[in-house]
């Protein structure tokens, strides 16, 4: 029976073994699905630290390109202020020489049919 026994003892220590190594094939899941969620958590962490940079970054050239608009739309107005100006300038001359031609013609008399030469 010593030989029974012994079938049994080694076929007793090889379901020990196997339920041991079953035992560690889970905790090596569990620890391999533990680092999954841990490098998902840094993947997330690094996606939203790029995210903010890059909103940062969104948010300089946002606020340069303003300013150059900005710029852009002193330096337009300036420019039609200073036509404007011109044309007031012109509009003025203008009525200035149209007065001074109807005060010539006040002063010079109305010439009518009968007092015109020819």
């Amino acid at each position: 029976m010593s030989e029974k026994k012994d079938k049994e003892d080694i076929l007793n220590l090889l379901m020990q073994k196997e339920m041991e190594m079953e035992a560690l094939l889970e905790e090596t899941k569990k620890k391999a699905e533990a680092l999954k969620e841990e490098a998902r958590k840094k993947a997330r962490e690094i996606l939203d630290m790029a995210k903010r940079e890059l909103e940062k970054e969104l948010d300089s050239i946002r606020e340069k390109e303003e300013k150059l608009i900005d710029e852009e739309i002193r330096r337009i107005e300036e420019e039609a202020e200073k036509r404007a100006g011109e044309l007031r300038r012109k509009g003025a001359e203008r009525m200035d020489r149209a007065v001074d031609e109807v005060v010539r013609f006040i002063e010079g008399g109305f010439k009518g049919p009968e007092d015109r030469e020819g």
